[in-house]
């Protein structure tokens, strides 16, 4: 990936069963960035976050996906997608 920056990211929860909040982070390098968003118990649709995180060439991202505040069920099915300029 050429230098670049991130713009919003998108997440397209089909599935939820969960009955607690879930966080969707994109991580860069190992580390939390500021897109970064949270989905309610049991909540489907389409979220989105706007935040800018540079990202350089050779730079590793992730998306982190935390349920540890989810007791029973899970957001079993999703889609995502960021936008980068």
């Amino acid at each position: 990936m050429h230098a670049c920056t991130l713009k919003k990211l998108y997440v397209n929860v089909v599935a939820n069963s969960g009955n607690g909040n879930a966080i969707f982070t994109v991580r860069k390098n190992g580390a939390d960035t500021a897109l970064t968003l949270t989905v309610g118990a049991g909540q489907t649709g389409v979220f989105s976050v706007t935040a800018d995180v540079s990202v350089s060439n050779g730079d590793l991202l992730a998306l982190e996906l935390d349920q540890s505040g989810v007791s029973s069920g899970t957001i079993s099915a999703f889609t995502h997608s960021v936008y980068a300029v």
